[in-house]
Formats: structure tokens, sequence, C-alpha cells
């Protein structure tokens, strides 16, 4: 049962994938999380859902990569329903289709990571509302990448430390 929560928070973590959003979506920042984070690794993850689709057609198994949080650079939390701050991110890098999950240039400067790597790593938790095309409204959480960036140790623990004062 307690795997079954873990990946169910995990999709839910995961959110709607970060491809190119439409230009109908209507964004409420929740949460917005700035940290020094290590990448563990990418590995693919099969979806235990229990739809008809699941888990070869539904969207959710694919190859998920995971970073360590180290520190926090900034965080805030607009909302009530705000993440917390975490220790760790996980996202989709692309679905077992083969289909990007994230915009190519930050699915590319993840796949070059090696585990270990230290990033600047930020993320939004945004409260999205998309518009269908018949004109019902879809409401989702979505966690997109502002930015990662591959850090030396030393500027690590310089942010690191610069977070604390």
């Amino acid at each position: 049962m307690r795997l079954f929560v873990v990946i169910a928070v995990l999709l839910c973590w995961v959110g709607s994938g970060h491809a190119a959003a439409p230009p109908g979506d209507k964004r409420e920042l929740l949460s917005d999380h700035d940290t020094v984070a290590k990448f563990v690794g990418t590995k693919a993850v099969k979806c235990r859902g229990l739809t008809a689709l699941c888990p070869e057609d539904c969207g959710h198994s694919g190859d998920m990569a995971t970073f360590e949080v180290v520190a926090y650079v900034a965080y805030e939390k607009k909302g009530q329903y705000g993440d917390p701050k975490s220790k760790q991110f996980v996202t989709m890098v692309q679905d077992n289709k083969g289909n990007a999950k994230l915009p190519k240039a930050v699915a590319d400067k993840i796949n070059a990571l090696q585990a270990g790597d230290l990033v600047r790593l930020h993320w939004r938790h945004d409260y999205v509302s998309r518009t269908e095309a018949g004109g019902g409204v879809s409401k989702f959480p979505d966690r997109p990448i502002v930015s990662v960036e591959k850090l030396t140790q030393a500027e690590a623990d310089k942010l690191a430390k610069e977070a604390k004062e």
C-alpha cells in the first residue's frame, strides 16, 4: 500500500509534463523553489495506476530524473496549497513512448548530467487552469523547471553558505 501512495504522489508531483503550455493556460504560482541540488540519476519508471491505459498508454511511465536538494537558495510559498520545502525533486524527462516532457534545452542539460553532479535547480509549483476545445476547464498542478545549471563544488558551497546568511 505504501508503494502505491508513493507512486500516486510521484505522479501528482510530475504533473502534466512541462512541454510548452497552450496559450490559453492561466497559471497561479503556489510556490517557488530555487535550490542547490545533487543529481541522483535518471531511471525508467513504470506507472502502477489502475486504469485501462496503465502502464503502457497512460503517459505516466517513462524516464524520471531525480534530484536531492542540498540547500535552498530562495523559497517562496505564495498560496495555501504551495509545496513546502522539499528534500527531493523528481521530473519526467520523456515518457515510455519517447515523447518529450520537458523543453528540449532543459532535457538536454539533464541528460548531460552524471550521478553526483551538483546543479542550481529552480522550479515552480503552479496551479493551471486550461480551457479545453469543447469549452470545459481542466485544473491541475504543474511543476515546471525554470532553470537547471551545472555547478562546481565551490560554486555550490558558496550558494549554500550565502543562503544560510
